[in-house]
Protein backbone atom coordinates (compact mmCIF):
# COMPACT_ATOMS: atom_id res chain seq x y z
CA UNK A 1 0.00 0.00 0.00
CA UNK A 2 2.86 2.38 0.84
CA UNK A 3 4.34 1.70 -2.60
CA UNK A 4 1.04 2.50 -4.29
CA UNK A 5 0.73 5.79 -2.40
CA UNK A 6 4.32 6.67 -3.29
CA UNK A 7 3.74 5.80 -6.95
CA UNK A 8 0.55 7.86 -7.10
CA UNK A 9 2.25 10.83 -5.45
CA UNK A 10 4.93 10.72 -8.15
CA UNK A 11 2.51 10.35 -11.08
CA UNK A 12 -0.17 12.84 -9.99
CA UNK A 13 1.84 16.06 -10.53
CA UNK A 14 2.92 14.99 -14.03
CA UNK A 15 -0.66 14.07 -14.90
CA UNK A 16 -1.91 17.48 -13.77
CA UNK A 17 0.71 19.30 -15.84
CA UNK A 18 -0.19 17.23 -18.92
CA UNK A 19 -3.90 17.87 -18.38
CA UNK A 20 -3.27 21.63 -18.11
CA UNK A 21 -1.26 21.59 -21.34
CA UNK A 22 -3.98 19.68 -23.18
CA UNK A 23 -6.62 22.15 -21.99
CA UNK A 24 -4.68 25.13 -23.34
CA UNK A 25 -5.67 26.41 -26.76
CA UNK A 26 -3.22 28.99 -27.97
CA UNK A 27 -4.36 30.79 -31.10
CA UNK A 28 -1.80 31.97 -33.62
CA UNK A 29 -1.65 34.63 -36.32
CA UNK A 30 1.31 33.01 -38.12
CA UNK A 31 -0.81 32.38 -41.22
CA UNK A 32 -1.37 36.11 -41.75
CA UNK A 33 0.27 37.06 -45.05
CA UNK A 34 -0.08 33.50 -46.41
CA UNK A 35 -1.83 32.67 -49.66
CA UNK A 36 -2.53 29.08 -50.71
CA UNK A 37 -3.89 27.60 -53.91
CA UNK A 38 -5.05 24.02 -53.48
CA UNK A 39 -6.99 21.35 -55.34
CA UNK A 40 -9.24 18.88 -53.56
CA UNK A 41 -9.17 15.23 -54.62
CA UNK A 42 -12.62 15.73 -56.18
CA UNK A 43 -11.27 18.46 -58.48
CA UNK A 44 -12.43 21.65 -56.73
CA UNK A 45 -9.69 24.29 -56.79
CA UNK A 46 -9.49 27.22 -54.39
CA UNK A 47 -7.16 30.03 -53.40
CA UNK A 48 -7.26 31.37 -49.87
CA UNK A 49 -5.63 34.41 -48.24
CA UNK A 50 -5.04 34.89 -44.52
CA UNK A 51 -4.61 38.36 -43.05
CA UNK A 52 -5.10 40.20 -39.78
CA UNK A 53 -8.46 41.33 -41.21
CA UNK A 54 -9.63 37.75 -41.82
CA UNK A 55 -9.65 34.98 -44.38
CA UNK A 56 -10.96 35.29 -47.93
CA UNK A 57 -11.12 32.78 -50.76
CA UNK A 58 -12.00 32.27 -54.40
CA UNK A 59 -13.15 29.14 -56.21
CA UNK A 60 -11.36 28.70 -59.53
CA UNK A 61 -13.85 26.21 -61.03
CA UNK A 62 -16.49 28.95 -61.32
CA UNK A 63 -14.13 31.96 -61.40
CA UNK A 64 -15.86 33.39 -58.34
CA UNK A 65 -14.73 36.78 -57.08
CA UNK A 66 -12.81 36.84 -53.82
CA UNK A 67 -15.13 36.46 -50.86
CA UNK A 68 -15.36 39.12 -48.21
CA UNK A 69 -13.00 38.62 -45.27
CA UNK A 70 -14.24 36.48 -42.41
CA UNK A 71 -12.69 36.29 -38.95
CA UNK A 72 -10.77 33.05 -38.53
CA UNK A 73 -9.01 31.15 -35.80
CA UNK A 74 -5.85 29.07 -36.15
CA UNK A 75 -3.87 26.80 -33.87
CA UNK A 76 -0.32 25.78 -34.71
CA UNK A 77 -0.49 22.02 -34.10
CA UNK A 78 3.23 21.57 -34.81
CA UNK A 79 5.83 23.46 -36.83
CA UNK A 80 4.22 24.27 -40.19
CA UNK A 81 0.94 22.48 -39.38
CA UNK A 82 -2.18 24.56 -38.66
CA UNK A 83 -5.78 23.81 -37.71
CA UNK A 84 -8.08 26.61 -38.86
CA UNK A 85 -11.78 27.45 -38.74
CA UNK A 86 -14.14 30.18 -39.84
CA UNK A 87 -17.79 30.79 -40.62
CA UNK A 88 -18.76 32.06 -44.07
CA UNK A 89 -21.77 34.26 -43.33
CA UNK A 90 -22.55 34.76 -47.02
CA UNK A 91 -22.97 31.04 -47.74
CA UNK A 92 -23.84 29.89 -44.20
CA UNK A 93 -20.89 27.43 -44.32
CA UNK A 94 -18.73 26.40 -41.37
CA UNK A 95 -15.19 25.55 -42.52
CA UNK A 96 -12.36 23.72 -40.75
CA UNK A 97 -9.04 22.85 -42.32
CA UNK A 98 -5.88 21.07 -41.26
CA UNK A 99 -3.06 22.61 -43.29
CA UNK A 100 0.37 21.00 -43.48
CA UNK A 101 2.76 23.45 -45.14
CA UNK A 102 5.63 20.94 -44.82
CA UNK A 103 4.00 18.24 -46.96
CA UNK A 104 1.79 20.66 -48.94
CA UNK A 105 -1.38 18.82 -47.93
CA UNK A 106 -4.67 20.24 -46.73
CA UNK A 107 -7.59 18.40 -45.17
CA UNK A 108 -10.91 20.20 -45.27
CA UNK A 109 -14.29 19.75 -43.69
CA UNK A 110 -17.16 22.09 -44.49
CA UNK A 111 -20.70 22.02 -43.22
CA UNK A 112 -22.39 23.48 -46.30
CA UNK A 113 -25.44 25.58 -45.44
CA UNK A 114 -25.95 23.39 -42.36
CA UNK A 115 -27.18 20.59 -44.66
CA UNK A 116 -24.35 18.85 -46.50
CA UNK A 117 -20.84 17.83 -45.43
CA UNK A 118 -17.76 18.29 -47.59
CA UNK A 119 -14.85 16.17 -46.29
CA UNK A 120 -11.80 15.89 -48.57
CA UNK A 121 -8.06 16.14 -48.80
CA UNK A 122 -6.22 18.49 -51.14
CA UNK A 123 -2.80 19.13 -52.59
CA UNK A 124 -1.40 22.63 -52.05
CA UNK A 125 -0.35 23.72 -55.55
CA UNK A 126 1.03 27.14 -54.63
CA UNK A 127 2.21 28.64 -51.38
CA UNK A 128 3.09 32.32 -50.89
CA UNK A 129 4.17 33.66 -47.51
CA UNK A 130 4.99 37.30 -46.72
Amino acid sequence: MKHLVLLLSLIAPATLVLAEQLNETTLTDKLNGTELTYTYSGGWKFSIKYSADGVSYTMHNYNTPWSKKYPYQAIEVSKGVYFTSWFDLGRNDYVTQLINLNTKRLYGSVLLAKEKIHFEQAIINELKQN
